[in-house]
C-alpha cells in the first residue's frame, strides 16, 4: 500500500499528486490498457487539470528521465503557494495582460527605431555641414589660387628660361611653353604640366605635403635678382591682390569650420603623400588637422613679407613657411569620403550629384 504523506512531508503536494494519479487511472480504464490515447484526448485531459496539476505531472515525467534533481526543488517550493493566490492568478484578464505586453514591446521597438533615425539624421547633418562649410569652400578657393597662378605664369612666359626648370615629378617630358591645349590662354599645356609635376607630384610619385616655392624656380629667380623691375612690381601686385586674398579666404574657412574636417585614414595618407613633416615620421601619429594648421601658419607668415615690402625691402619674395599644397588632396579625399556617405544616406551628394534619383 502507498504510505499516506504526513503534514510535515507536505500534504498539499500529496493531495495534488494523488488527484492527478486518480485522473490518470480513470483515463487509462476508459481508453483501454492497450490503446494509445489520441492527441485530442490528451489535450482534453490536460485542460481538465489545474495549472499545478500539470506542473506536477511534468515533474513526475522529469524525474523519470533523470532531470527531477533540477525540477523537484521548484515543485516542492510550490507547496507553500496558497490556493488563494492561485485563484487570484487564474482570475486575471489575460487578454489585458497580452495587450500590455504587446504595448511594451511596441514601445521598445519604436524607441529603437527613433534612436536609429536620430543617429542617421545626425550623420546627414554633419556630412552636409562638412560639405557646405569646409570641404567645398576650400576646394573652390584652392582652385581660384590655381587659376590665379596659371594667369600670372602665363603672362610672363617670356621672362624666364625653361631650360633651368628641373623635371621633378611625372614621366612625361615638358611640352613647348607655347603649345596650347585650348583657346583659353590660362590653360597652356606647359603651365598645367609644371603645376602637376612641381606642385601636385614629386620624384617619389607621391604628393608633397608642403613646398618651398609657389612659382617655377627660374621665374622666382628672375624676380629675386631684379625686384625693382616691372616683373618684380607685377609680382608684388599679384601677391597682394590675387594670391594672398585667396590664401586668407582659406585660412578664414579653416579658422571658422576646421572642426568639421574629415579624418583621413593613415593608410590612405601613406599611399597619397610623402612622409609627414613631423618628428614622429609616421602618419599614424600625425594629427589629421596638420594640413590646416600648416595653412594657418602659411597665411600668417605672408604678413611678415608684406611688412618688409611696405618698408621698401624687396629682398624676400616669399615667406619662410612652406606652401602646404598637400591641403588640396587632403580636402579632395575628404570630399570623396563624405560624398560617398551622403550617397548612401540620401541617394545624392555634392560630390556625385543626384545620379540614380528619379524625379517625378
Amino acid at each position: 500500500m502507498t504510505e499516506t504523506p504526513s503534514a510535515n512531508q507536505g500534504s498539499f503536494m500529496g493531495t495534488r499528486m494523488r488527484k492527478a494519479g486518480e485522473r490518470s487511472s480513470q483515463e487509462a480504464i476508459l481508453q483501454g490498457k492497450n490503446e494509445t490515447p489520441s492527441s485530442q484526448d490528451a489535450m482534453m485531459s490536460l485542460k481538465s487539470l489545474s495549472s499545478l496539476e500539470v506542473v506536477y505531472k511534468v515533474g513526475i515525467f522529469a524525474a523519470v528521465v533523470g532531470t527531477s534533481k533540477f525540477l523537484l526543488p521548484v515543485l516542492f517550493s510550490l507547496e507553500h503557494v496558497s490556493d488563494k493566490f492561485i485563484e487570484k492568478v487564474q482570475s486575471w484578464d489575460w487578454g489585458t495582460v497580452l495587450a500590455a505586453l504587446i504595448g511594451v514591446c511596441g514601445y521598445i521597438i519604436d524607441n529603437r527605431n527613433n534612436r536609429q533615425a536620430e543617429i542617421r539624421q545626425l550623420h546627414i547633418d554633419r556630412a552636409q555641414n562638412q560639405m557646405n562649410s569646409l570641404l567645398v569652400p576650400i576646394n573652390i578657393a584652392f582652385h581660384g589660387l590655381l587659376f590665379a597662378f596659371y594667369g600670372f605664369v602665363d603672362s610672363h612666359m617670356d621672362d624666364f628660361d625653361l631650360i633651368d626648370e628641373p623635371v621633378l615629378g611625372g614621366s612625361n617630358p615638358p611640352p613647348s611653353k607655347h603649345q596650347w591645349t585650348s583657346s583659353d590662354k590660362t590653360n597652356k599645356s606647359w603651365v598645367s604640366w609644371w603645376a602637376f609635376n612641381h606642385i601636385f607630384s614629386s620624384p617619389t610619385g607621391k604628393c608633397p605635403v608642403a613646398l618651398p616655392y609657389e612659382l617655377p624656380e627660374s621665374l622666382s629667380e628672375a624676380i629675386r635678382k631684379n625686384p625693382n623691375s616691372s616683373l618684380g612690381a607685377h609680382y608684388r601686385q599679384w601677391i597682394q591682390n590675387e594670391w594672398l586674398p585667396g590664401v586668407r579666404d582659406i585660412a578664414e574657412i579653416i579658422s571658422q569650420n576646421g572642426y568639421l574636417l574629415e579624418a583621413i585614414p593613415a593608410k590612405d595618407l601613406e599611399l597619397r603623400f610623402n612622409d609627414p613633416p613631423m618628428s614622429s615620421g609616421t602618419w599614424n601619429r600625425t594629427p589629421r588637422g596638420m594640413f590646416m594648421s600648416m595653412w594657418l601658419a602659411y597665411s600668417r607668415s605672408w604678413e611678415t613679407v608684406l611688412a618688409q615690402w611696405e618698408s621698401g625691402d624687396f629682398s624676400r619674395i616669399r615667406p619662410t613657411t612652406g606652401f602646404p599644397s598637400g591641403l588640396y588632396f587632403f580636402i579632395v579625399t575628404g570630399q570623396d569620403i563624405v560624398g560617398n556617405l551622403q550617397k548612401d544616406l540620401t541617394g545624392q551628394s555634392q560630390m556625385h550629384g543626384s545620379r540614380g534619383i528619379k524625379l517625378r
